[in-house]
């Protein structure tokens, strides 16, 4: 008794499971595509936590908020400086004072080529308030 739904020795029951070789180069390159922006954000995202120190930082100090608004803008500057912050400029630093105190604005971008004529954009804002 001969089997009609064979086919070069295999029933039809038999499935072939596995991926090709060319599925296998597509989740390849799936996987060093996002690696390559994961590598690229994430010294972005690091320099932005050191931006949220150095306000915290600020926060703390006391008296700093009746000072004038480019003492505010030194004493921030000096911190970034410090944690190596490149991104943030006194141009993305702005301060509003009020009666309580005074609020300090960062408001920045990031752009870092990915690949070819592809960039990455980041933005960021940040805001502190300052207590007399």
């Amino acid at each position: 008794m001969r089997n009609s739904t064979t086919t070069a020795g295999f029933s039809a029951r038999q499935k072939q499971a596995g991926m090709t070789g060319i599925g296998i180069i597509f989740v390849l390159l799936m996987i060093g595509f996002f690696t390559l922006i994961a590598l690229k954000l994430f010294p972005i995202y690091m320099e932005s936590f050191e931006v949220n120190s150095a306000l915290d930082s600020i926060k703390s100090e006391s008296g700093l908020a009746s000072k004038p608004s480019g003492k505010i803008v030194k004493s921030l500057m000096k911190k970034l400086k410090v944690d190596d912050v490149e991104s943030v400029t006194k141009k993305e630093i702005s301060i509003e004072k009020s009666k309580s105190g005074a609020i300090v604005y960062v408001d920045y971008e990031v752009v870092k080529p990915l690949f070819g004529n592809i960039s990455i954009l980041v933005s960021f804002e940040k805001q502190v308030e300052l207590s007399r």
